[in-house]
């Protein structure tokens, strides 16, 4: 009978080993994926980082080299919207020499490649819409930054919440939730080679946090390209 009972309280405490084992297992299986996650849109947020300092750096060249701001150009065929045209299209500044010299994404110029982040964040809904993972170049004043006339920035398009907000946070911004600013596009248009200086503030009249940052991600809220609206990390390119 001692032999019985303690093969029996050995199978019970087997039994509660293992079920301690497995409740363990996919308690920490539902919080890998969810580091997964959040390792796997770090990443995307790195590459992110980098392209804007690659283009940093070649817009720096180009100017050291003797390109007025206005001769730039960031013409390429990879940066697109939902209906296969291109964002910076080819000629996109008819200012920029036609050699190339002035351009980011020509070997006589800066000589970077275009690079898209796939899978950023959500799909636009409208054939208009920028497609996640894409960038843009545009033209749009912000509070604090040069003078009040609208300053050069590059601009990661849709991307994701959680990449807006760790984006927020390597720049030392903390909000509880995205902190929504729009613009007309008047005042923070697609970069021509030309600038409205007659536009007003675009960054920092609706979130004052964004006075004086040279980076920050909002959300353009409400858009007809998604109900969520739609994120847009943001660097000063040129402050003027």
């Amino acid at each position: 009978m001692k032999s019985q009972s303690g093969n029996a309280l050995f199978l019970i405490l087997i039994a509660v080993a293992l079920f301690a084992a497995l409740s363990y297992a996919v308690t920490n299986s539902g919080r890998g994926g969810n580091g997964i996650d959040r390792e796997s849109e770090a990443i995307k947020l790195a590459q992110i980082n980098s392209v804007i300092s690659d283009v940093q750096s070649g817009v720096q060249r180009l100017t050291l080299r003797g390109c007025k701001e206005t001769e730039l150009d960031f013409g390429n065929s990879l940066w697109k919207r939902n209906d296969g045209t291109d964002i910076m299209f080819s000629g996109h500044n008819g200012l920029a020499p036609l050699d190339g010299s002035c351009s980011l994404f020509d070997k006589n110029g800066a000589g970077l490649n275009p690079t898209m982040i796939p899978d950023a964040g959500p799909v636009g809904l409208a054939a208009n819409s920028y497609l996640p993972g894409s960038f843009s170049i545009k033209e749009a004043a912000i509070d604090g930054v040069g003078t009040a006339k609208p300053d050069l920035i590059i601009v990661a398009n849709l991307v994701s919440a959680n990449i807006c907000r760790m984006y927020n946070e390597e720049n030392g911004l903390d909000f509880a939730t995205l902190p929504i600013e729009t613009c007309l596009a008047a005042d923070c248009g697609i970069y021509f080679g030309s600038y409205n200086d007659t536009a007003g503030i675009s960054f920092g009249d609706e979130v004052p946090e964004f006075i004086g940052q040279h980076a920050f991600c909002n959300n353009w809220n409400p858009s007809g390209w998604h109900p969520d609206g739609v994120n847009y990390p943001t660097s000063v390119l040129i402050a003027r």
